[in-house]
């Protein structure tokens, strides 16, 4: 239970940094983003990807996004898909969420990155 705990403030707090970093909004925070790593990317292609647990706020507010906009994407569940889980060691992060497109990755829910990745089709 400790370790939920934290690892919910550390993605509470990575969400309030890239929602709340003017540099990192719109094509800075595309320009921001780091790569994937080679596993990852071979793994999911171009597809979108989410990855996510239930017990995360950001990661519902994520999916609701993704559903308002009618973007296709898959939802990975870190807790549940060792495969997940085994990105996210790839990508050296525990938080979630974690948004991954065309190689690229976003830490944390951020519309402005979501939105100038979406428009790089």
């Amino acid at each position: 239970m400790k370790y939920l705990f934290i690892l919910l403030v550390l993605g509470g707090a990575l969400h309030a940094y890239m929602t709340r970093n003017p540099s990192a909004s719109g094509d800075d925070a595309y320009a921001a983003s780091r790569d994937l790593p080679g596993s990852v990317k071979a793994d999911i292609g171009d597809e979108l990807v989410l990855y996510s647990a239930v017990w995360c706020p950001y990661c519902k507010q994520a999916k609701e996004w993704l559903a308002e906009n009618k973007v296709p994407y898959r939802d990975c569940d870190v807790e549940k898909e060792a495969a997940c889980n085994t990105h996210m060691q790839a990508m050296n992060t525990r938080g979630v969420p974690v948004i991954a497109y065309k190689g690229k990755v976003s830490y944390g829910f951020n519309e402005d990155w979501l939105r100038a990745s979406l428009q790089r089709k």
